[in-house]
């Protein structure tokens, strides 16, 4: 689910210290999800948007459904766009 790779990346940065889990495999991952599960303006964002686009994207999915508003900081303090994949 779209907010396990959230969350499974902030884990992997923060606790232990690995910056190279997440990537183009991770960035598919939250595509796939947001197709599978009708998230059109994340699905969007994702396959033509800006990373701020993206990032919006997730922080409204993170409103409708109910996660803690905290989440959104960790959300807005790292690129979601692998580089190479624009």
């Amino acid at each position: 689910m779209i907010i396990d790779v959230i969350l499974d990346r902030r884990d992997y940065e923060q606790k232990d210290k690995n910056f190279v889990w997440y990537g183009a495999e991770q960035f598919r991952a939250l595509y796939d999800y947001a197709v599978s599960f009708g998230f059109d303006n994340l699905a969007r964002a994702v396959d033509c948007g800006t990373d701020k686009d993206v990032v919006e994207a997730l922080c409204r999915y993170i409103d409708v459904n109910g996660y803690r508003p905290s989440i959104k900081r960790y959300v807005r303090s790292v690129k979601w766009i692998p580089d190479g994949m624009r």
